[in-house]
This record gives C-alpha cells, sequence and structure tokens, in this order.
C-alpha cells in the first residue's frame, strides 16, 4: 500500500463561487453626489448602511420610523440613499 501525501491547493471552484456571493461593503464614492442621493437600496440594503440588523429595519418599517419606500415590485420596496442620510442626520441630531 502506498501513502498519499495530500498537499494544500487553493479550490477554484466551490470557493470562488462562494466569494461572488459575499456581500460588498457599499461605497458610492465614484459617483457624483446628484446620482448617489437617487441610488435605490433594498431592505438589507439600506439596513447594512444604517448599521442595523434586517430585523430591526423591518420592524422601524412597520412603525413608520423610517423614510418611506418606493414600491418596486408587487413584493420589493426600496429606499433612496439620499432619504437614508438625511434619517441618519436627523436621528443624529435628535440625540
Amino acid at each position: 500500500m502506498a501513502r498519499r501525501i495530500f498537499t494544500m491547493t487553493t479550490r477554484t471552484g466551490a470557493a470562488s463561487k462562494l466569494a461572488q456571493k459575499l456581500p460588498v461593503p457599499i461605497a458610492f464614492d465614484h459617483l457624483p453626489p446628484e446620482i448617489a442621493r437617487r441610488r435605490i437600496l433594498d431592505s438589507s440594503e439600506a439596513a447594512d448602511f444604517c448599521r442595523i440588523s434586517l430585523a430591526h429595519w423591518r420592524r422601524l418599517y412597520r412603525t413608520g420610523k423610517v423614510p418611506r419606500p418606493i414600491r418596486l415590485s408587487a413584493r420589493k420596496y426600496g429606499w433612496r440613499l439620499g432619504d437614508l442620510v438625511d434619517f441618519i442626520d436627523h436621528c443624529a441630531a435628535a440625540e
């Protein structure tokens, strides 16, 4: 019986697919300000932008404490980035 020697190799198949699915931090530095404020974020992106959990974001939405969303389809809502920036500024000023 011959012994096999295993070496560490990088996986290109499954690992690269997993890396593609990981969320990328939201960066809007490359966009002009007037376009960046109009960008629409979905619920998870809006929660990440405001640095709160998605569950808490949904609770705030149901109680009307976040800006009004834009209806994108029958079951999909989005929030303008500018509205979220104003919301964060308003919350910071209230503290």
